[in-house]
């Protein structure tokens, strides 16, 4: 993982833990979801004007985090924008913390977008995991969260 990720990357998190979320590529929108100890952020494509979601990244240190996320997934997995398991994801519980998970949603319109085809999907979850949950790590304070 590219050093200083992690503090880009929580920054990045804190600045789309608003209602608008914000851009953090060209067409890559990210809205985040923050607690002390849990996020839930949602990587949406911009198409045709409409932001379409492709992937959400969470994780938790708590058990009561897993189960408002578990809640999150399970709304955001709609007809429209399934899991791609749905199967089996209804038939498992949230792991146990903490955790770290990606989801990546389907849907009639999705493409692979730059952040998938770029390489970048697998360092961006994961340096969201550690700068959120692990603020230390990358110089911050669990308290800013």
């Amino acid at each position: 993982m590219e050093k200083g990720l992690p503090a880009k990357m929580r920054q990045l998190a804190l600045d789309a833990d608003c209602p608008g979320g914000t851009m953090i590529l060209e067409n890559i929108h990210l809205h985040a979801i923050i607690s002390k100890d849990t996020y839930f952020c949602t990587l949406s494509e911009l198409m045709g004007g409409k932001l379409v979601p492709m992937m959400v990244t969470c994780g938790s240190k708590t058990a009561e985090g897993g189960e408002l996320i578990w809640t999150l997934l399970q709304q955001t997995s709609s007809k429209e924008f399934p899991l791609l398991n749905e199967r089996k994801f209804a038939e498992s519980g949230f792991p146990d913390p903490p955790f770290i998970a990606s989801c990546i949603l389907k849907n009639k319109t999705w493409k692979l977008g730059r952040l998938f085809t770029c390489g970048l999907s697998g360092p961006i979850c994961a340096a969201l995991g550690w700068g959120l949950l692990y603020p230390e790590v990358c110089g911050g304070s669990p308290e800013e969260s």
